[in-house]
């Protein structure tokens, strides 16, 4: 039940993180730079590699709750790849129709929530930005009725009265909490956003429509994927023919392209030039003084320097010589 303090808020256009403000238990966060984004990052240990990076602006919101941390957080364009390695639940959905979302080669949906515990691993493919929830107990929940999921990422299709329910529950409580000053927000208040959470987190998971997707499907393509990913990371400048890396994998070439359009949402072709261009992008933010643009690009399998500056350029809003020279200026 919702606590008396904090009913039903009348939702407006605006966007929710725009009517926040940080409070004693809320904090908000804007974030301009990818590598503080990397610092900040909770609840997993990711890395994303973006798609597009000529203005980077990301938003956060943190409301810290008795048993269990609550986060509204704005993405980006982006490959994610990621690991949970909580023993306790991890719980995350949209905030707002998804834009171009896949998880693990599965098209994520409004009515898609998300639930991990133990060891978790997932790749994402975002096209564009997007708004989510995801709330992280730091303690079992027990005996509601919620999935029995060990050691993966799950995805559920909960139904859509359930899901709008729980999206409305976790915009009043950030909504609420930010309107409270200094001595307002009480254990006992907090305590009851935490109850109100967790009955509509209920509703969700044990409503008679809710199924689990089959992720069955994908896992021959995230196996490949991961078998490419391998193959970079031993050898950035191997030259990779698709051909020859389907006949030692025993697929088809067709199959292998397949399989990095449903996980990475684009083709073998053009993900081995991003993935490099991100190892490039690593390696120039902490190269030794005196390194040169030119010997790194090599090392990772970029010949035509013309092209392989307008490519950097293109993802990552700036020359390479720049991101070398302001790393190195830091570093002083």
């Amino acid at each position: 039940m919702l606590h008396p303090r904090w009913g039903r808020i009348k939702k407006k256009k605006k966007m929710l993180f725009d009517r926040l403000s940080a409070s004693p238990a809320l904090r908000t966060l804007n974030i301009t730079d990818l590598e503080q984004y990397r610092v900040t990052e909770r609840f997993v240990d990711s890395e994303s590699i973006p798609l597009r990076m000529t203005s980077f602006s990301v938003s956060r919101a943190v409301l810290t709750l008795p048993n269990c941390t609550v986060m509204l957080a704005q993405s980006f364009p982006r490959l994610l790849d990621a690991v949970y390695r909580r023993a306790n639940p991890l719980v995350v959905l949209m905030a707002e129709k998804p834009n171009g979302l896949i998880h693990n080669g599965i098209p994520v949906s409004s009515r898609s929530i998300a639930f991990a515990q133990g060891r978790s691993d997932y790749r994402v493919h975002e096209e564009a930005a997007n708004w989510y929830f995801s709330a992280m107990f730091t303690r079992p929940v027990d005996e509601r009725g919620w999935p029995e999921v060990i050691d993966r990422f799950a995805l559920f299709n909960a139904s859509c009265q359930s899901m709008s329910a729980l999206r409305s529950t976790l915009a009043d409580m950030f909504i609420s909490a930010s309107a409270y000053g200094q001595g307002e927000l009480t254990n006992t208040v907090l305590a009851s956003m935490e109850d109100s959470l967790l009955h509509a987190l209920d509703q969700a998971f044990t409503s008679s429509d809710v199924q689990l997707i089959d992720q069955r499907l994908s896992a021959t393509s995230l196996r490949l994927v991961r078998e490419i990913d391998a193959r970079l990371e031993h050898d950035p400048s191997a030259t990779i023919y698709s051909s020859a890396l389907a006949t030692e994998l025993g697929v088809s070439v067709r199959t292998l392209h397949s399989a990095t359009v449903s996980i990475r949402g684009m083709s073998l072709h053009r993900y081995l030039k991003t993935k490099r261009l991100w190892l490039v992008y690593r390696r120039l933010l902490s190269a030794a003084p005196g390194a040169r643009v030119k010997s790194i690009a090599l090392q990772h399998g970029f010949w035509h320097m013309g092209e392989f500056s307008a490519d950097y350029q293109r993802l990552f809003g700036e020359l390479p010589s720049k991101t070398l020279a302001l790393a190195q200026l830091r570093a002083m």
